[in-house]
């Protein structure tokens, strides 16, 4: 066995000796081994060759290693539990396609330890690992906003027409991510987290007016309104701005729970 398959083999028997240093019992090796064991048979077989691409994926690797067992080693003695491999295994193996982003590791880093704590794993859903998989790092980071309790403004960008039809020109506008302005990418991130189930949009509900009043000074709007100017639309008329609310849904709450903590 090389060097490096060993060191994928022995970071979690050590990370959890580490959480676990002045207990002794044999149910808390036994968790160390279980775990270590079946991040051999998820990560033994990479290989770890000196082209670009696997060296990149190997630091990856290795950084996921280090948050892993950070997690572990905040797990409080008495609250360590036995690994269930319904979750493990499918986190792990879900995690293979997605470590080279940070965002998206540090979900299953929290998914893994969440099913090892007492305190969290009845909330941990063995579909989780799936819905990370289907994530990007911008939802990611977009799934963290709702973290924070409450509704959040979103509107549709509606555009009328001179025989009194209408089209919804742009969707799921979503400005509380402030770092991220491509407003197409937040809308098509917002569209797959309401695909899988994580938020809901309610457009029977409004927040505080003044809230929405930024969506009328975005790039996309300002666009809209020039086209409209410009008979670019053809016999387009006005906008209007569609409000609605976004939270998260049962389900989201408790992917929060599991993954975000």
């Amino acid at each position: 066995m090389s060097e490096n398959k060993k060191s994928l083999i022995d970071i979690i028997p050590d990370s959890i000796d580490n959480a676990a240093k002045n207990l002794t019992n044999k149910s808390t090796k036994n968790i160390g081994t279980t775990l270590a064991d079946i991040w051999y048979l998820v990560f033994g077989g990479i290989s770890q060759a000196a082209d670009k691409r696997k060296l990149k994926y190997s630091y990856a690797l290795k950084e996921f290693e280090k948050e892993l067992k950070k997690e572990l080693e905040q797990i409080p003695n008495d609250k360590l539990c036995e690994p269930d491999i319904q979750i493990i295994a499918p986190a792990l193996e879900s995690s293979k396609y997605c470590i080279l982003h940070k965002e998206l590791r540090m979900l299953f880093s929290k998914l893994i330890t969440s099913s090892l704590n007492s305190d969290y794993c009845k909330y941990v859903h063995p579909s989780f690992s799936d819905i990370i998989k289907q994530m990007n790092p911008l939802d990611a980071r977009n799934i963290l906003i709702f973290s924070k309790k409450g509704y959040h403004p979103i509107c549709h960008y509606r555009v009328h027409f001179k025989d009194k039809s209408f089209d919804d020109y742009y969707k799921n506008i979503f400005l509380s991510n402030k770092d991220e302005t491509d407003l197409i990418l937040q809308s098509i991130s917002i569209s797959s987290l309401e695909r899988l189930g994580l938020v809901k949009i309610r457009f029977d509900e409004e927040v505080s007016s003044y809230k929405y009043e930024p969506f009328e000074f975005t790039n996309l709007y300002q666009q809209l309104q020039n086209d409209i100017k410009n008979k670019i639309i053809p016999k387009a008329t006005y906008i209007e701005i569609i409000k609605a609310t976004i939270e998260l849904t049962p389900y989201g709450e408790i992917f929060i729970k599991s993954c975000v903590q």
